[in-house]
């Protein structure tokens, strides 16, 4: 792929992502992470920051989480815990636009996740500046 190809693709996963719901997701990694790149980094950066800000929100990690607590930790009451709650600083605050985030209240990302993962790792064997494939599209290998 040209660089201005990695570039559509940029801007086209940049869409793809604010439609299916992560605008705040998209918007930061754009401006703190890859708005000085372009070309296949750019792509590649935005897929790393993606994967793991989903990797974050992603409640199966809340899981263990709180398995790892519950099994570490005897409460006073005796009662299990079921929900944390992360308190952010100022700057975090400001960045997305909240005070605090409950690990709980995310969804399941895992198959999301499994299927960008795949397709970084297609994309970072395809070279920047290879020719475009048989149809006239990317070249993937």
């Amino acid at each position: 792929m040209t660089k201005d190809e990695f570039n559509e693709l940029y801007l086209f996963l940049r869409q793809e992502v604010s439609s299916a719901g992560f605008s705040q997701l998209d918007q930061i990694i754009d401006m703190e992470f890859t708005r000085h790149l372009d070309g296949k980094d750019s792509v590649e950066k935005y897929i790393e920051w993606l994967l793991k800000m989903l990797k974050e929100r992603n409640t199966k990690i809340g899981d263990s989480i709180l398995d790892l607590l519950n099994y570490s930790i005897e409460t006073k009451s005796g009662k299990p815990i079921k929900d944390i709650e992360v308190s952010f600083t100022e700057e975090e605050a400001r960045r997305y636009n909240r005070n605090s985030e409950n690990i709980r209240k995310g969804r399941d990302y895992s198959a999301l996740i499994s299927r960008i993962e795949s397709f970084s790792y297609t994309l970072s064997n395809t070279p920047e500046n290879s020719p475009r494939g048989p149809s006239n599209g990317p070249s993937f290998p």
